[in-house]
Formats: structure tokens, C-alpha cells, sequence
């Protein structure tokens, strides 16, 4: 058997042998959607006005630069809410957790960390959902009509593409960014959502 036909076997089975490690690792990684594992950060739960459904907030800590919270909405009460979550159901291929993200209505994330004390939701009128953190309304949901009316679900890429936020350097003082981003979340998405809450009750 001469060099060559020796070197092409060689590369030949490394190559294999990388592609069955790429393989195996895949598998390791999607095993951890689908066993017990890490789990989200239970929070509470509200229920609907008419009892026929109701709404939990969980929130996923692990990465400390970038906290996410979900909201799911679930055809039941309150009390029969699972407060367990695994982190990675949204990747999950199992029936038993591919449920928690038919059931999932929608989720905010904090890329800088701004404004992420106090998460809750709250019924408001008896027919609408709200989800604030920091003090500040991020996400508006019609109960009655299963509509979601503002929804922004990454509230910094937004700010930082937005008139307001382009201008922005990059060694700009947190606390002075935090104020700005503040400033633009409560004109652009708070004080819409309460606006929109006066003006439908007024209608009626």
C-alpha cells in the first residue's frame, strides 16, 4: 500500500470520526431539552376575569448579562398552573415539553439590564394582561379577544436602532444610557399602553 492511499485513508477516517463527534455532541446538547434539568424561575400566576384560563410569568436567570422572562397562557386555573419549566423548551422535541411552547404567549428580554426588578402581570380593567418590570409596562394582551396589542420583545434593539438611541457611543455612562433607554421605554411603549388603556375605557 503505497503513501498516498495511506494518507487518504487516514483523512478519510478523521473526518468520519469528527463528523461522529459532531453527531454525538448535538445529541448531548438536545438531551438536555428533554430530561429534567435546569429550570426556569417560577414567579406567579394571575387568572383570567372569567376564570377560564389564566396566564404565568417565569424567568430564565442563567445568563446574568441577559435575563429573559416568558409568559405562558394556559386553558386551566391558577392552581393547576405547572410551576416547574425546563429552560429549554423552546428546543424541546419531546410531546411533554413541546406543550410549554404551544402554551408559550410571549417573552421580553433584558439585553443590558435595565429595568429588570420587580417582574409581574397583572389584570387591568378585568380584560387586559400586563407585564411590567422596573416600574415600566412592556406588554399589553386582550383576554377576551386573545389579541396581543403591544409587544416589543427586545426593548434595547429596539431603543439602540431607534432616532433616540443611534446616536449613542458606546463609552456613554451607564447610568446616563440607562436614563435615556429609560426615558425612550416609557414614551414609546409605557405611556402608550396606558393610553391605550384609558381610551378603551372611556369608549365604553
Amino acid at each position: 500500500m503505497n503513501y498516498k492511499k495511506l494518507l487518504f485513508i487516514f483523512f478519510t477516517l478523521l473526518a468520519a470520526a469528527i463528523a461522529f463527534y459532531a453527531l454525538y455532541l448535538r445529541f448531548i446538547i438536545k438531551e438536555r431539552f428533554t430530561k429534567p434539568g435546569d429550570l426556569l424561575t417560577f414567579i406567579h400566576t394571575v387568572d383570567s376575569p372569567e376564570n377560564n384560563c389564566s396566564f404565568a410569568l417565569f424567568g430564565d436567570y442563567s445568563d446574568t448579562k441577559r435575563l429573559v422572562w416568558y409568559i405562558f397562557r394556559f386553558n386551566t386555573s391558577a392552581a393547576s398552573v405547572p410551576t416547574e419549566m425546563p429552560a429549554g423548551f423552546l428546543e424541546a422535541k419531546d410531546r411533554k415539553h413541546m406543550q410549554f411552547k404551544d402554551n408559550l404567549l410571549t417573552w421580553n428580554v433584558s439585553s443590558a439590564n435595565f429595568d429588570v426588578y420587580n417582574p409581574n402581570i397583572k389584570v387591568i380593567e378585568e380584560k387586559y394582561l400586563v407585564f411590567d418590570r422596573g416600574g415600566i409596562h412592556h406588554f399589553l394582551y386582550d383576554i377576551k379577544n386573545s389579541q396581543k396589542l403591544f409587544e416589543d420583545n427586545n426593548p434595547w434593539l429596539t431603543f439602540i436602532y431607534s432616532e433616540e438611541g443611534k446616536f449613542i457611543d458606546s463609552p456613554t455612562d451607564k447610568n446616563e444610557m440607562g436614563a435615556l433607554f429609560n426615558r425612550w421605554k416609557v414614551e414609546n411603549i409605557h405611556n402608550k399602553i396606558e393610553m391605550f388603556i384609558k381610551q378603551s375605557d372611556g369608549a365604553q
